[in-house]
């Protein structure tokens, strides 16, 4: 059974990895899964050789099914607890991608002010990294004959 689009997949590699994300398309020779936040694209180039196995499963539309029955017995609250586990555990994974491709993308310029009033100041954007010239002072200058070298 192949997984087929939009479908949320979880790929065991036979070298140890795993991979999750949705499915964009899916073939024997080639796939493509996308993540979960579309931020990475993976590409499996020889789907039958690098595959071990596939888990297919849909926590997000099956939580929701099962939350919103009207009579709920024994086995569909233990499956929402675990299904919730699963969307805890999707959520972490999105969060922890997300926080290791951060990128800065600039300094924002900020307004300051003060609540009911008129008055705003402007921050500044503009923060150099030059360093201010200094002059060369009198106490300097003498420590440097201070150790003259011996000729």
């Amino acid at each position: 059974m192949n997984p087929e689009a939009g479908q949320y997949v979880v790929v065991f590699f036979r070298n140890g990895p795993r991979v999750e994300g949705i499915v964009v398309s899916w073939s024997d020779h080639k796939s493509v899964i996308k993540s979960e936040t579309g931020t990475s694209t993976i590409v499996i180039q020889k789907t039958l050789e690098d595959v071990l196995f596939i888990k297919i499963g849909n926590a997000k539309t099956e939580y929701e099914k099962l939350r919103d029955k009207p009579n709920k017995e024994e086995d569909d609250i233990k499956a929402i607890a675990a299904l919730k586990n699963e969307l805890n555990d999707l959520e972490r994974a999105e969060t922890r991608e997300r926080l290791t491709s951060h990128k800065a993308d600039g300094m924002r310029e900020t307004n300051y002010g003060l609540p009911l009033s008129n008055i705003t100041i402007k921050g500044t954007v503009e923060r150099s990294r030059a360093e201010a010239p200094r002059e060369s002072s009198k106490f300097g200058s003498g420590l440097q004959d201070l150790f003259a070298k011996k000729h």
